[in-house]
């Protein structure tokens, strides 16, 4: 039988180098699959995604929380307040894709009764976020204030982590209105 030489250890043919093969077709799938957990042996295949719409959207409302705490520190609109707002805008339309997600996972399962209360439980997301957008796009920046305390009172028992998150909101007016854009070329 033929050996090759791999590393320092010499492998015999026909089934280590096919083993070893195997490790690097799996490495291989593993590296393509982005960070996605593989459950089962290479053959069945079965993915796990760690980050689940649930975790994205408590992300997305504590990134928004903290949005809201700065915006109602601001006496004049300037172009923090305008990313700000923009920033709040763009969360709210995530947290609605992720209420989407989670909701149809349930549909799959027949759990239409708690689909549907969910879905009434986060509709306010769509409303606060046509009412801001509007804010932002029309410069109507007295219907901030009021939106911003309706949401406050849905989101005032979010707590926010210890550490710094930074300013996350910084360039979102310009992403607002490029997606506006985009939007408006498709129609």
């Amino acid at each position: 039988m033929d050996e090759e030489v791999v590393g320092s250890k010499p492998i015999s043919h026909p089934l280590c180098v096919s083993e070893l093969r195997l490790q690097l077709a799996n490495f291989t799938n593993r590296a393509r699959t982005n960070g996605l957990i593989l459950l089962r042996s290479f053959d069945l295949g079965n993915l796990i995604n760690p980050d689940n719409a649930g975790k994205r959207r408590d992300r997305y409302v504590k990134a928004t929380v903290l949005a809201m705490r700065e915006l109602v520190g601001k006496q004049k609109v300037d172009d923090q307040v305008r990313d700000l707002t923009a920033f709040i805008v763009l969360t709210l339309k995530q947290i609605d894709e992720t209420i989407d997600e989670t909701c149809t996972a349930w549909e799959k399962r027949d759990y239409w009764l708690k689909a549907d209360r969910f879905r009434n439980d986060w509709l306010w997301t769509k409303t606060a976020a046509t009412k801001l957008e509007q804010a932002v796009v029309e410069n109507k920046w007295q219907l901030v204030p009021a939106a911003v305390k309706d949401m406050a009172k849905r989101l005032q028992n979010v707590t926010l982590p210890k550490r710094d998150w930074g300013t996350p909101w910084e360039g979102a007016y310009a992403l607002l209105m490029e997606k506006r854009a985009k939007e408006a070329a498709r129609r």
